[in-house]
């Protein structure tokens, strides 16, 4: 639905033809379409397997490539930190955009002197949602 609303807004504004291309299929299929359309870049967002296959798949032509990988975005909790503030941060990181976010939090490290007491207020603000 992003990609429809950006195609009608990219449209309404009357681009020159082939400025804005809109194609929802998976990942892979799409880079080979685009490479063999001889596209000078290509921007990609998904995962780390279609991504490396894009990169290789780039390298042969030298077509400049934007990648922006599924990773394992992780929250470091130290001693010190103010627990309320690190528990909202959490929570709002890991479930913002309904956690469809590249830099979304996806793990939590936590000092064990503070374990206890920030999983207690992570509880309580996810259950707040």
């Amino acid at each position: 639905m992003v990609g429809r609303a950006l195609k009608e807004l990219f449209e309404s504004i009357g681009p020159p033809p082939a400025v804005f291309n809109y194609l929802n299929t998976p990942g892979k299929l799409a880079g080979d379409t685009f490479f063999e359309a001889g596209v000078d870049k290509l921007f990609f967002t998904g995962s780390v397997s279609v991504g490396k296959y894009l990169m290789a798949k780039a390298a042969k032509s030298l077509t400049l490539v934007s990648l922006e990988l599924g990773g394992n975005d992780a929250m470091v909790v130290c001693e010190d930190a103010d627990l309320q503030r690190a528990a909202d941060g959490a929570v709002w990181a890991g479930f913002q955009n309904a956690g469809q976010s590249c830099g979304g939090v996806e793990r939590i490290y936590v000092h064990s002197s503070v374990y206890d007491r920030f999983l207690e207020l992570l509880k309580t603000e996810t259950d707040s949602l």
